[in-house]
């Protein structure tokens, strides 16, 4: 049986929406490399993907110590505006928080967020802000 110019057509839609995540993706990747490029300088000509390992030297800043939760509540703070899941998670590689993977942090931290309502809410598709109104503190 052969696929009908409506169903063609709705593959279409599925095959440039995928398109278009992966060059956004690939441009978020780009910022990350071109940050990590800059910062590297002549050391980063010498390294191969599979040389580089994650020491407590890349583990400084603001937001090392912190949880997946603070340290993405301190971004959004910081930023003073809503946030794409991947800028969030870009901000925190910036502040020191320390990462492996950032593809699996991305989806961990989407998922964090996605949890804790309290603190985190949803500006519209995969864009965060800080709740405006979290809960009182209980007072003893």
């Amino acid at each position: 049986m052969t696929a009908s110019p409506i169903e063609h057509a709705a593959v279409l839609v599925e095959v440039q929406a995928d398109i278009a995540a992966t060059e956004t993706r690939l441009t978020e990747l780009r910022l990350v490399a071109n940050y990590h490029r800059e910062k590297a300088g002549n050391a980063g000509e010498t390294l191969s993907p599979d040389s580089v390992v994650i020491t407590s030297a890349t583990k400084n800043g603001h937001l090392a110590s912190m949880t997946q939760a603070d340290a993405a509540e301190t971004v959004l703070r910081e930023a003073g505006k809503p946030l794409r899941t991947a800028a969030i998670v870009q901000r925190m590689a910036e502040g020191g928080f320390p990462m492996a993977d950032p593809k699996r942090l991305k989806m961990s931290i989407f998922t964090t967020m996605s949890r804790k309502k309290d603190r985190f809410r949803k500006a519209s598709k995969g864009i965060w802000k800080l709740n405006p109104n979290p809960p009182e503190e209980a007072i003893e």
